[in-house]
């Protein structure tokens, strides 16, 4: 019978890890139908102390530490060679997993025509007035709207690892490489499967900086992408200032804010949101040029 490997890449994980190890225990599949692999990268809280602690108490549960390159998806690959299992599962450190999370994928991999999973990424609002949790919240990880476009959140994600063998591991770019992975195997005809009942929660940014790192960590990462692909840089520019000045979008955010927040708190917000679409203009031609890519691993 197959088994699951679990592979959970971390940098800096300290406020997350009591939470992510609280869904591990309320898992119902029995503990020798799966591993979890820890991979620490760069990391410089406790949190690297703390995940070996624990993964000295609980059996099958093992953490690295990869530090030659910088990245998630670096940290994924590496989860991948060390992987045992065939069925591997992507999870991330700020996530938690519901109860069923695992048993349910185990079952849903017992059907062979089943080669990847894509599940829900519920995120979870704390303060329902404050606009950059409202903007993550429609905004970001929404696994079904991302299968549209081919592409996948490695939040929650399951493949087996017979199909990576055969079309290569994540590209290791600072940000996106999940979506590369995912247009990648359409083009190879394997399908996603999206499955709502397979559930992580995940918590919403909550403040401009938040936004700003993720926003301008994504569109490095596209750079860095571009570049590979050797595609025209200034057409990517283009598309972000259109991004930037795109006021029916904001009249869309608008729409979705205006019964928890005051309009002059929303003008504050468009204005500053504004500025961090500029901001990815300069991210995309660093990444593209591969320059700073310490700034962006955040």
């Amino acid at each position: 019978m197959y088994k699951l490997s679990v592979i959970i890449p971390f940098k800096d994980g300290k406020a997350y890890i009591s939470r992510f190890l609280e869904g591990v225990s309320s898992q119902s599949l029995d503990k020798e139908n799966y591993e979890l692999i820890f991979v620490s990268n760069n990391t410089t809280d406790s949190s690297l102390e703390e995940i070996r602690t624990y993964c000295k108490k609980i059996k099958n549960a093992y953490v690295y530490v990869f530090n030659e390159k910088k990245g998630s998806y670096a940290a994924r690959n590496y989860g991948i060679i060390k992987a045992k299992n065939e069925i591997l599962v992507f999870i991330d450190i700020d996530c938690k997993m519901t109860s069923e999370f695992l048993v349910k994928l185990y079952d849903l991999f017992n059907n062979k025509n089943i080669n990847a999973v894509a599940g829900k990424i519920t995120l979870e609002i704390n303060d329902i007035s404050n606009e950059w949790e409202i903007y993550d919240f429609y905004a970001n990880l929404n696994n079904e709207r991302m299968l549209q476009k081919n592409r996948v959140a490695t939040a929650n994600f399951s493949i087996r690892k017979d199909i990576v063998n055969v079309i290569g591991m994540f590209s290791e770019f600072i940000s996106s490489g999940d979506s590369e992975f995912g247009e990648r195997l359409a083009s190879n005809n394997i399908k996603i499967v999206y499955e709502p009942n397979i559930e992580v929660l995940h918590p919403t940014r909550k403040n401009y900086e938040s936004i700003k790192n993720k926003l301008t960590r994504i569109a490095y990462g596209e750079g860095q992408r571009a570049n590979k692909e050797e595609k025209l840089r200034y057409k990517y520019i283009i598309i972000y200032f259109l991004k930037a000045i795109n006021i029916v979008n904001l009249i869309r955010l608008w729409k979705k804010m205006k019964k928890h927040i005051k309009f002059h708190c929303f003008l504050i917000f468009a204005f500053r949101f504004t500025g961090i679409r500029m901001k990815q203009i300069v991210s995309f031609q660093r990444g593209y040029l591969d320059t700073d890519s310490a700034k962006y691993n955040l």
